[in-house]
């Protein structure tokens, strides 16, 4: 499990997207990502890596972690509450980081 998953922590590399195509003076970033498609006849490939694997720990199926750490605004409630937890807590993770692509903003904002 990783236990820190937030958007700074995921990469995406555009192999077809060379150095040369992207410090030519005509290339334009919101045009680039505007024409991405992932699906499709003519998707264009895109790997995804996560970073940042500081607090990322290997965990027996049946085991569960207690320790508290990673990002307040992107932990699951029990981490925060300081339960006992499992994988599920970087499925929590992985829909704030969902929720912030898709609206550009946090979906928490860490006032209560």
């Amino acid at each position: 499990m990783h236990r820190d998953l937030k958007l700074p922590n995921i990469m995406l590399h555009f192999p077809e997207l060379t150095k040369e195509y992207y410090s030519s003076e005509w290339f334009d970033l919101k045009q680039f990502t505007a024409e991405v498609s992932i699906i499709g006849e003519h998707a264009t490939k895109v790997i995804v890596k996560i970073g940042d694997l500081g607090f990322a720990r290997r965990l027996a199926p049946d085991d569960m972690a207690k320790t508290a750490c990673g990002t307040p605004l992107n932990m699951a409630p029990e981490v925060l509450e300081g339960h006992e937890y499992d994988m599920t807590a970087d499925v929590w993770s992985l829909g704030c980081v969902f929720y912030e692509i898709l609206t550009g903003f946090s979906p928490f904002t860490g006032t209560n």
